[in-house]
């Protein structure tokens, strides 16, 4: 599980950059509209990353009571 965990940070460290090197994506309207649509993608990315993290503890805590 703590293996699963270390993987899932390091995803999260490395997923936002991944996500601004991506090319082929919808844009946000206005001049900065591409640089948004990355940033856009870098939060939820990360956020993701962050959401299975709080589960995977809630799991790994909930065993280890049994």
């Amino acid at each position: 599980m703590k293996t699963l965990m270390k993987q899932i940070v390091a995803v999260a460290l490395v997923a936002p950059g991944a996500a601004l090197a991506h090319p082929g994506h919808p844009e946000l309207a206005g001049p900065a509209g591409h640089d948004l649509a990355h940033g856009v993608m870098a939060l939820g990315i990360a956020a993701v990353a962050v959401a299975g993290l709080v589960l995977l503890r809630r799991l790994d805590a909930r065993r280890q009571e049994e």
